[in-house]
């Protein structure tokens, strides 16, 4: 069998392939002209073995490749641009108070005009610098920032976590790599320098805080108010397994709405209402569908902190604790 002959964009499509798992990052292929993942499992398959992504990329010379970036190794720092934004209003993963976006520790980023404005704002805020580092330009105008991960951290991805028009790749994550190409444009490196170390502020901005804890500590609930709770989430559980592909969001967000309002009325411990949600959608990532698992993160974390604001009143055999939230 005769090994095609490769053209001069799909040699370079494949060499950066190659280089990025030089480097030791673990690469894995997207549809032709697209950032949708062309296998499943994408983050365990994801590779660096040479003969590996030599004989895929042969066969498939057209794919678009990925870095998974917990793998990897890598923390990257999504800059968007404003006519691009992923995520348009009304989405539950994006969080906004009267107009003003609120990175994860209260910092406002009101009046920012991209995401490379909102990180200078919050370096500004907290008399820090962004270092230069790999970086790679977006068909969009984005930017993105490639950090190695600290030692012994495992930071996960996260949606406007640092504000307005700024996500983060790392574990559950990936991005597309430079040499991909979509109907927009193409992934072109900017700065091919090694990733420098995440800095502090950032990781320490990026570490999930303790969940919320409850005013005069969590009770032992009735048995009238244990079959109530049973109730709510066997019947949210249901709603996600059985949710169309095109409503799986919707639904993950709703359900953790309905379990927030136990977490902030003290009904529900905020651990086992996020544990519980994760388990009623784990079967999305596989499903028929382009659900992710940062977006599932993103959704079920941002449910449950509206519902907590929210908490149900009136539960039967319950004394009201409210959740303390931000």
């Amino acid at each position: 069998m005769t090994t095609p002959t490769l053209n001069l964009v799909q040699r370079a499509r494949l060499a950066a392939a190659l280089l990025a798992a030089e480097r030791g990052w673990r690469v894995f292929p997207l549809l032709p002209g697209s950032k949708q993942p062309a296998i499943r499992q994408w983050e365990q398959r994801a590779t660096t073995n040479p003969d590996h992504i030599t004989a895929y990329w042969r066969a498939h010379p057209d794919h678009n490749t990925a870095i998974a970036t917990g793998p990897s190794q890598l923390v990257v720092i999504d800059l968007d641009h404003p006519d691009h934004n992923t995520h348009p209003a009304g989405d539950p993963n994006r969080e906004r108070t009267s107009g003003r976006v609120r990175g994860k520790d209260g910092l406002s980023m009101g009046g920012a005009t991209s995401g490379a404005h909102t990180l200078t704002q919050l370096a500004r805020h907290t008399g820090a610098t962004i270092p230069d580092t790999h970086t790679v330009t977006t068909p969009s105008g984005g930017t993105h920032l490639y950090y190695r991960t600290p030692a012994g951290s495992r930071l996960r991805s996260t949606a406007g976590a640092l504000g307005r028009l700024v996500d983060t790749r790392a574990h559950g994550g990936y991005v597309v790599a430079a040499g991909s190409t979509t109907p927009t444009g193409a992934y072109e490196l900017l700065d091919d320098q090694d990733p420098a170390e995440l800095p502090t502020w950032l990781h320490q901005a990026l570490t999930p805080k303790p969940p919320p804890t409850l005013s005069g500590g969590p009770e032992v609930p009735s048995d009238r108010l244990a079959a109530y709770i049973a109730t709510i989430t066997a019947d949210q559980a249901h709603r996600i397994a059985t949710a169309a592909p095109g409503a799986h969001n919707k639904t993950l967000f709703v359900a953790a709405c309905r379990l927030g309002e136990l977490v902030g009325a003290g009904a529900l411990n905020p651990v086992t209402a996020h544990h519980m949600l994760k388990q009623f959608s784990a079967h999305l990532i596989t499903a028929n569908c382009r659900c992710t698992e940062p977006e599932i993160e993103a959704t079920i974390t941002s449910g449950l902190r509206t519902g907590a604001r929210n908490p149900r009143t009136n539960l039967p055999g319950h004394h009201q604790h409210h959740a303390h939230t931000r």
